[in-house]
């Protein structure tokens, strides 16, 4: 049995980003809960319908900006919410200025985390660069395979080592959201992962 990688939402947009993997065992992780960046003001019910919200799931946020966490209020209350312990911050901050307070509550790594487990995934947060602060690739380990889970990165500073130095192979178990600049992924000097 393998990982079951789903992309609710965010290969042909810009925005709203929801990706799903899924543990043979059943345990799912939910990368993202973006709000698109086309939806009207005040618009609501808009999780990917293809979100199954009657199994139980854990969220991942990479970063504090509304097309990857703007829709936290939408999901099942009984879901546990992790990300950056500054973007748990800017979130809360965003949305008090927005007029639209959180009631979900986060649960945080910071910037120097070492991997952890949530159930059966063990997960590596590992900060990139980005315009928004605190802003983190997420590396899931299960069932024996790797996802790299780029949220959004940019390549206009030197390269952001990902795990301990190492250099990563791109050809892997890799999933890639946002972009990389005028360059093809496969062109990257990417940071690795072993």
């Amino acid at each position: 049995m393998t990982l079951t990688l789903t992309v609710h939402r965010g290969t042909r947009q810009i925005g709203g980003v929801c990706i799903e993997i899924a543990h043979p065992d059943g345990e799912r992780l939910i990368l993202d809960a973006g709000r698109p960046l086309d939806a009207p003001e005040g618009a609501t019910g808009l999780l990917p319908a293809s979100l199954d919200r009657s199994r139980p799931a854990t969220v991942l946020i990479s970063h504090p900006h509304q097309d990857h966490w703007g829709l936290v209020e939408e999901l099942p209350a009984d879901w546990p919410i992790w990300t950056g312990s500054g973007s748990a911050k800017l979130i809360a901050v965003t949305a008090d200025i927005t007029r639209h307070p959180l009631t979900r509550t986060f649960q945080t790594w910071h910037s120097r985390s070492k991997p952890f487990a949530i159930g059966p995934f063990t997960i590596a947060p590992i900060l990139t660069d980005h315009s928004a602060f605190d802003a983190y690739m997420l590396l899931v380990e299960g069932a024996g395979k790797r996802v790299l889970y780029t949220g959004d990165f940019r390549r206009h500073r030197q390269p952001v080592p990902l795990h301990h130095g190492d250099q990563l192979q791109p050809g892997g178990n890799l999933c890639h959201h946002g972009s990389s600049g005028d360059t093809g992924l496969d062109q990257l000097p990417l940071p690795v992962c072993q």
